[in-house]
């Protein structure tokens, strides 16, 4: 195992509004590099229909510039198994390196 990670969660549901907001502070040691990096993310998630929703993130470390993501997401079993679909890209200066992804949550 190159590096052990350490990270804290928290999240704040609105239930009238339907939104959630997560945090997230950590740290990344790799072994090898013998580098320590702090980590850091923020996300907006907001549910506007029951199977349905959309996000906005930003995530990185200390050394790295940070990535700002942007996405939807559909539940096809609710709270098991949803679709999801972003964008997202590197900010340095303006928006750099984009992306996108595509993934399945279980």
């Amino acid at each position: 195992m190159d590096a052990r990670a350490l990270n804290a969660m928290a999240s704040y549901r609105e239930l009238d509004d339907g939104f959630l907001v997560h945090v997230n502070l950590g740290a990344r040691h790799a072994r090898v590099a013998g580098d320590t990096r702090a980590t850091w993310g923020v996300a907006f998630e907001r549910a506007p229909a029951a199977r349905f929703g959309q996000f906005v993130e930003a995530f990185g470390d200390s050394h790295d510039a940070p990535t700002l993501q942007a996405g939807l997401r559909y539940d096809l079993v609710p709270q098991r198994i949803s679709l999801n679909c972003s964008v997202a890209a590197r900010w340095r200066g303006g928006l750099r390196e984009p992306f996108v992804t595509f993934g399945v949550n279980l």
